[in-house]
């Protein structure tokens, strides 16, 4: 699958050059930047937002490390746990098909004010290889 247009026109989806620093340091083990993608809201309510159902698309970006997983919505990081932290038991992380990875969340594992879900649903080849490095973290 292609990567976004926005990806080579204007750089859309890049990991941010201080957090790809840092996330470097851990030990990249991929990065796959310029992903169509999006993001749906289900049974959200959070403070400032409340929807039944809602999707959002957008260009983003997935990193992994040897410590933990990173997926971009822009440059705003959405997921960013360790693979040893308890919480990731909470986090789905399936692929759908051949170039389409979701992963899925109850905000209320993360967020006291949050609750409802989220799923990420991003286009890359790179689903399999993905989702087994993440298979063999937990």
């Amino acid at each position: 699958m292609p990567k976004s247009i926005l990806y080579h026109l204007f750089g859309a989806g890049c990991v941010p050059d201080e957090e790809l620093r840092r996330l470097q340091a851990e030990s990249e083990l991929l990065r796959e930047e310029g992903l169509r993608a999006s993001i749906t809201y289900r049974d959200y309510r959070a403070k400032w937002q409340r929807c039944k159902w809602r999707r959002k698309w957008f260009v983003g970006s997935i990193m992994l490390t040897s410590k933990r997983i990173v997926a971009f919505a822009g440059k705003k990081p959405v997921v960013n746990i360790e693979y040893d932290d308890p919480r990731m038991e909470a986090v789905k992380i399936i692929a759908e098909s051949d170039e389409r990875l979701l992963i899925s969340f109850d905000t209320s594992e993360f967020h006291t004010d949050q609750s409802g879900t989220i799923e990420l649903r991003y286009s890359t080849p790179e689903t399999e290889r993905i989702s087994e490095i993440i298979a063999s973290r937990r």
